[in-house]
């Protein structure tokens, strides 16, 4: 009987552990808000066809169904009692909590420099591909090499070519684990020579990438992707772009009428100057008259 009773009393002292573990108050808050959030959406979406039709909604629903498939099979206690493909089969079914990372997605796409991040991931995905094949080509030939260099020595790690171009992609690629390493001089010197090259063609290449991500931030922060709406910006911001607006009115008039003052004084300066010429080419009959020599004639 005691031991009946301690079989009896082993699942619900382990479904306690469980639910005191910190991971799972912790899950069980964070599944709570993402289910609280996703009803709210389902509640306020102007269209529930197209609530139904958008992707990122799905995998939101698939990222909190299995916490509450394990809760269930833990309060009934039908852990142990399950067969072992179905056990399976709902361990299969938790993977699919890894689609919670999607939910940082709908938090980081309104950040600008996230999405600079993508649209330069995007637009160098060649380079990349360029990059992996060039790696792996020197990779391959640097392990085919070493294995060579390595092949008669007393207990050598080069036993194959798949290892060899193994140890030339780590090694060109990072510092390498440890686990592969040549004991022959020329081995050696190989293994400097593809650490070397490894370091000057990632250098190079991310240089390019470093370039690219920079002149697409300088695009997407000087030029505007979309049209300003204003009814998008609140009424403090239209306020604002109100009386800037009114502060350019309001020079503009000023420069207009600063030119005009101009043009009216050039006109008042040419109107004297052909006033004078006018003075100046007109004889004045009054000083002929005048005149006694004039007279005379």
């Amino acid at each position: 009987n005691n031991g009946t009773n301690q079989n009896s009393s082993q699942p619900s002292y382990v479904c306690a552990l469980y639910f005191a573990s910190p991971f799972f108050v912790i899950q069980a808050i964070c599944i709570g808000f993402f289910t609280i959030e996703f009803f709210v959406r389902i509640l306020t979406a102007p269209s529930l066809l197209n609530f139904i039709k958008t992707l990122m909604n799905w995998i939101d629903l698939i990222a909190i169904i299995p916490f509450y498939i394990t809760l269930a099979i833990r309060l009934a206690g039908r852990r142990n009692d399950m067969n072992s493909l179905i056990y399976f089969n709902l361990r299969f079914l938790t993977i699919f909590r890894l689609a919670r990372i999607f939910k940082f997605y709908r938090v980081f796409k309104s950040m600008k420099s996230f999405r600079v991040l993508s649209t330069a991931i995007a637009e160098s995905l060649l380079d990349f591909l360029i990059m992996i094949i060039i790696l792996s080509v020197f990779g391959f030939l640097f392990g085919t090499v070493a294995y060579y260099a390595e092949d008669h020595s007393n207990g050598q790690p080069f036993d194959s070519i798949f290892k060899a171009t193994y140890w030339g992609i780590i090694t060109i690629t990072s510092v390498g684990y440890g686990d592969i390493a040549p004991i022959t001089p020329i081995g050696r010197i190989i293994s400097c020579l593809c650490a070397l090259f490894g370091a000057a063609t990632i250098g190079m290449l991310v240089s390019v990438l470093v370039d690219r991500y920079q002149r697409i931030y300088a695009r997407t922060l000087f030029i505007n992707e979309e049209p300003i709406q204003i009814d998008d910006y609140s009424d403090d911001e239209n306020n604002d772009t109100d009386s800037e607006n009114e502060n350019l009115y309001s020079v503009s008039r000023i420069n207009l009428r600063i030119a005009d003052n101009n043009a009216r004084v050039k006109e008042n300066v040419i109107n004297g100057e052909s006033n004078m010429v006018e003075i100046l080419q007109t004889p004045d009959s009054s000083l002929d008259e005048e005149n006694p020599m004039n007279s005379k004639i």
